[in-house]
């Protein structure tokens, strides 16, 4: 999985992002970042910063009062709705 920075630049090549199984962002902005619309394009799973930091959130609080969180209430507090397809499990790739 690569985990990226955001930069004025595209971090990483387009034939680096194909290679990858999966990318995850820390960008926490709205909209695609340059990242998001190249992983859209190659194909290649993605998890978005405003995703990576919710479900963060809801590991915490799951972990500080031993209850679940209030998963669409964290969702929508970072503008995603819970209906949004959820990723599936990453397919093996041979390289």
């Amino acid at each position: 999985v690569l985990v990226v920075r955001q930069q004025l630049q595209r971090a990483f090549t387009e034939d680096e992002v194909i290679m990858a199984s999966a990318v995850v962002d820390m960008v926490y902005r709205e909209g695609p970042t340059p990242l998001e619309t190249l992983c859209g394009e190659a194909g290649v799973p993605f998890v978005s910063g405003r995703r990576m930091l919710a479900h963060q959130g809801m590991a915490q609080f799951s972990a500080f009062t031993q209850t679940p969180p209030p998963r669409r209430a964290m969702l929508a507090a970072v503008g995603i709705s819970e209906s949004r397809r959820r990723p599936g499990p990453v397919p093996s790739v041979e390289r």
